[in-house]
């Protein structure tokens, strides 16, 4: 598309997420073999055309939707140039990125995925209110304690990574309205998995997967085996963006972190399915082995995550920005 025989990729994407995949040594790396243009509102149209757009809206699409229930005008821009210059290929489609930025519409995705593979059979959950859990409705409620409860928010501000795990439904009242949890506030409470303390980031690059691990909360006696774990009454609430460093002394058990990783063809069937039911080429799921079942649970989804790990991630990025070109 450009004057030169170079693709030219424009970019939007945060100063932070920049940082975590380290985007100043790609562009070092691969300036000399494509245009790499920092695009945005002001300059996309007179930088153009462009033969990729490669872009990272969920904090737009999370603050534009959430928050002013209005496009931000960031989003509503590239939309409408995408509208003009429907030949550009965007890595991702903005549309998909919507899917994994509330977990409302990321419960929608796991529904798929419990309906479509028998390996995985993802928690149960429920998206309320604090107002709702007060009130005695809340006991009719599908589910069984404890659950973790998680703002229905997934990206765009820190509290979005700041969850409670809860005991009994009395119990995560308190804790919420210690918190100072709004009383309208959405909520996605999903029961608890045990999980060998380890969950399994897996990244997803267009067909490529890759595993690390990390520690995590440890096991809890299931409901029917002990009314209470002992001598651990009180809610946890943590930032799960934190505690990949460190979790408190008392939920520190040896074993974390070390479960055996989950055999690569379960990864790569549950990744192409979510591949297909995101619509997305770039992301990140966490996989919990569920060890009272034997099976799998996906609990939370990213699009574009941090990639850590992943040796080969700028070669393969440069690779698929540029794209089967004629």
């Amino acid at each position: 598309a450009s004057m030169t025989s170079l693709p030219k990729i424009g970019y939007y994407l945060s100063a932070k997420k920049q940082r975590q995949i380290d985007f100043a040594s790609f562009l070092a790396t691969y300036q000399s073999a494509a245009e790499l243009v920092a695009v945005n509102a002001a300059n996309l149209e007179q930088d153009g055309p462009y033969d990729t757009l490669f872009l990272r809206f969920t904090d737009e699409l999370a603050n534009g939707a959430h928050s002013t229930g209005k496009e931000h005008p960031e989003v509503a821009a590239f939309n409408d140039y995408l509208l003009r210059h429907p030949n550009v290929r965007v890595v991702d489609p903005i549309a998909m990125q919507k899917n994994v930025v509330g977990r409302d519409l990321m419960k929608r995705s796991f529904q798929q995925l419990n309906a479509g593979l028998e390996c995985i059979n993802n928690p149960r959950s429920v998206i309320c209110t604090l107002q709702f859990l007060v009130s005695p409705v809340a006991l009719s409620e599908e589910i069984t304690y404890p659950v973790i409860c998680k703002p229905i928010q997934a990206s765009g501000s820190t509290e979005s990574h700041v969850m409670t795990v809860g005991w009994t439904r009395e119990s995560l009242v308190e804790e919420l309205q210690r918190l100072g949890t709004a009383a309208t506030e959405q909520l996605l409470l999903q029961e608890y998995v045990n999980h060998d303390a380890t969950i399994f980031k897996i990244y997803y690059l267009n067909g490529r997967t890759a595993i690390t691990s990390r520690i995590s909360l440890p096991n809890f006696p299931l409901p029917t085996q002990s009314t209470l774990p002992s001598g651990e009454p009180a809610p946890i609430t943590f930032d799960s963006q934190e505690w990949k460093h460190s979790l408190p002394p008392h939920l520190t058990v040896a074993e974390a972190g070390c479960a055996p990783a989950p055999p690569q063809e379960v990864v790569a069937r549950i990744s192409a399915f979510l591949a297909n039911v995101l619509g997305l080429s770039l992301y990140g799921y966490d996989l919990l082995h569920n060890v009272d079942r034997g099976n799998y649970a996906v609990v939370d989804v990213n699009y574009l995550p941090d990639y850590r790990n992943v040796p080969d991630f700028h070669h393969l990025l440069f690779a698929h920005l540029v794209g089967p070109r004629a």
